[in-house]
């Protein structure tokens, strides 16, 4: 023990400072200090100071978060260069969040072919305003199948039932439709204005309008 009688392991240093300090001279050194509350510090002598993990060999190196009910890691993975945050202890699997040595950030995909790309099951991306109603929170943009929603949601996460907009792979357009038969498709039911080359209504070529009009 230094600095204390009753050491807590094989070597134990205790004070109310700095407790450990490594030095490369007196102008260069990294002080590692443990505070009242418990909470750890790294503090260099040098400006912008970094932390290097791994010495450049073929080996995976970063940290591991060893929680409770699950473990978490932040890695780079040397199968592929990538670096990675991912559930678990084992580097490479259950990764959530990808990014590749081009810059291409991936969620939900490890091999990400664009700048941003989210993948999964309908995946989707929300626009979240906190200030706003509970039922005005929300817009979300989802792939469903090659289909393109957009709609709104509310604070448990109940979509809008149609999307406020729908692109179909075909190129059709839905406003307030979620099943464009046109180009442009606005309104559903009874009540809506089709935009194609194949309608005949007789106010214009290519506009199909229905009830009220």
């Amino acid at each position: 023990g230094i600095g204390s009688t009753s050491p807590m392991s094989k070597l134990s240093v205790q004070s109310t400072g700095t407790q450990l300090t490594l030095a490369y001279d007196n102008s260069n050194y990294v002080n590692f200090t443990v505070a009242s509350n418990g909470e750890f510090t790294i503090n260099s002598s040098a400006a912008g100071s970094m932390i290097t993990i791994g010495d450049a060999a073929e080996e995976d190196g970063g940290i591991i978060i060893d929680g409770n009910a699950q473990d978490y890691y932040m890695a780079l993975d040397d199968t592929d260069d990538t670096f990675k945050i991912g559930l678990g202890s084992t580097v490479g699997t259950t990764d959530y969040l990808d990014i590749t040595s081009a810059g291409k950030i991936g969620v939900g995909t490890s091999t990400p072919n664009w700048n941003l790309q989210v993948a999964g099951t309908k995946p989707s991306i929300a626009l979240t305003d906190y200030v706003a109603g509970a039922t005005n929170q929300h817009w979300l943009f989802s792939n469903n199948n090659g289909t393109l929603y957009i709609g709104t949601s509310s604070a448990s996460y109940a979509t809008s039932t149609p999307a406020a907009l729908t692109i179909l792979n075909s190129g059709n357009m839905g406003i307030g439709s979620s099943t464009p038969g046109t180009l442009l498709s606005l309104g559903t039911g009874s009540n809506y204005i089709n935009l194609s080359n194949t309608a005949t209504s007789t106010y214009g070529y290519g506009i199909d309008v229905k009830t009220g009009c």
